[in-house]
């Protein structure tokens, strides 16, 4: 089980930085709540803002532990794409403050 989620954990990682339409079929979810997210500097662009979006840092589960993927810049796709940051979303079942931690990969619209 471990193999497994450590695998699903680093194909979201890369299909996150490496391919959007790829991250976007996949999710992860986590019993443990994901730390606070940390505050980044937002560099300067390394080009105009029509061409290249700041992609904020999140957390992300791999190898059972949360682990912090820094932000970048990364071209948009298309004129006008807006880039939808990766979040995690609480799943409270029962309704008793427990529940599961759902990852939804970033994405561009």
């Amino acid at each position: 089980m471990k193999q497994s989620i450590k695998i699903l954990g680093m194909a979201v990682l890369m299909g996150t930085l490496a391919s959007p339409a790829f991250a976007d079929s996949l999710s992860l979810t986590i019993g443990t709540p994901p730390p606070a997210p940390i505050v980044e500097a937002i560099p300067v662009a390394p080009g105009p803002e029509a061409i290249w979006a700041w992609h904020p840092g999140h957390w992300h589960w791999i190898d059972d532990r949360y682990v912090w993927i820094p932000g970048h810049y990364a071209k948009r796709p298309h004129p006008g794409a807006h880039w939808v940051p990766p979040m995690w979303e609480h799943y409270d079942h029962d309704h008793h403050g427990d529940g599961d931690y759902r990852f939804h990969p970033g994405h561009w619209e």
